[in-house]
């Protein structure tokens, strides 16, 4: 698959660790890591370096856990698919921590899927139970 982007979700325990970004798409919102994935560069390959480069982990493996398409019929330029990975992290970062890219932090599952929680990426609640109970998922969003 040609996936145009990765999103990664590390684990420790029984928390994830978001980004809260400082800029582009879901600016504001808590999402899982990644980012675009170069030229001649694996998806994988592209989960581990936006993990190092975000937070400073470097983590051994990650697994693939599912991936999401979106399409705009309004602007056919504005599309791609995103390949999801998930892995646990052996280190606790201690957190809140400000990087170069947004605010790292720890979240528990039950934050992010409570229903009143508006500071999470909207697309995360429709899969974050699938990636704990390791099963692999695929969505579209229009």
């Amino acid at each position: 698959m040609n996936y145009t982007h990765t999103l990664v979700f590390i684990r420790y325990q029984d928390e994830f660790l978001l980004i809260n970004r400082e800029k582009g798409s879901w600016f504001g919102c808590w999402n899982g890591l990644g980012g675009k994935v170069k030229k001649n560069e694996s998806s994988l390959d592209c989960a581990l370096r936006e993990t190092k480069e975000e937070t400073g982990l470097e983590l051994e493996t990650l697994s693939f856990c599912g991936s999401f398409s979106w399409s705009n019929e309004d602007d056919p330029n504005d599309r791609g698919l995103i390949a999801c990975y998930h892995g646990f992290s052996k280190e606790y970062l201690k957190t809140p921590l400000k990087y170069r890219e947004g605010i790292l932090d720890w979240k528990k599952t039950s934050w992010i899927l409570n229903p009143n929680n508006q500071g999470i990426a909207k697309n995360i609640p429709l899969f974050i139970n699938r990636i704990l109970e390791g099963k692999v998922f695929k969505y579209h969003c229009s």
